[in-house]
């Protein structure tokens, strides 16, 4: 074998086992690069499955949010409607009850009022005031319990109410208030919950 045999042998050799060693580290570094790719794409799915679920969690809160902000605003306007009609009901009810000032049913109404008052003033003076309208009826149904002048005395002022009547004994300790307002509105929690009742059908 000559020497230029074995030279040209010997670069083979080495040019093939070069390239057997290239061919190595360029398998290798396929074999990194889809490791990194697979890990790279695997780290931004994940990722990208987090923001979705946070974006998800953050879109069901802001609903969370608006349904109990809407909820509120419906109890607030339900609320609202029912005290307008509330105050409706209240207010016709004065009105229709001072037009029957001189029906037989309003006189009844005083005198059970003032038949009350006698019974709640027989161990103390009270000072009597009515609506300027029920004057000379308070008058007339005091006198007719015998107690007029003595237990219960007219107050020539007259009371700031629509209808019905306070008295307060002498010392002011006691305030007894048989007022159209007072009746009305300790049966305002009623009528609130007879409209209720309606607006819901």
């Amino acid at each position: 074998m000559s020497m230029k045999g074995s030279v040209g042998d010997l670069a083979s050799t080495i040019i093939s086992r070069e390239m057997e060693d290239y061919k190595s580290k360029i398998e290798e570094a396929y074999k990194a690069a889809l490791k990194l790719i697979e890990e790279t794409r695997e780290k931004e799915y994940r990722e990208s499955i987090r923001k979705i679920q946070q974006d998800i969690a953050n879109a069901e809160e802001r609903l969370r949010s608006e349904e109990s902000s809407l909820e509120l605003q419906l109890r607030t306007a339900r609320s609202e409607t029912i005290n307008k009609w509330v105050e409706l009901v209240v207010e016709e009810a004065i009105n229709r009850a001072l037009k029957e000032r001189s029906s037989d049913w309003y006189k009844s109404f005083m005198r059970g009022l003032v038949e009350r008052l006698s019974e709640e003033a027989s161990s103390s003076v009270f000072i009597v005031r009515c609506a300027k309208e029920d004057h000379r009826l308070v008058e007339k149904l005091l006198k007719e319990t015998g107690l007029y002048g003595k237990t219960l005395k007219l107050d020539k002022e007259h009371a700031g109410i629509k209808g019905g009547i306070i008295a307060v004994s002498e010392d002011g300790d006691i305030v007894l208030d048989y007022s159209f307002e007072l009746f009305l509105e300790n049966i305002k929690p009623k009528i609130r919950t007879r409209i209720a009742r309606l607006l819901e059908g």
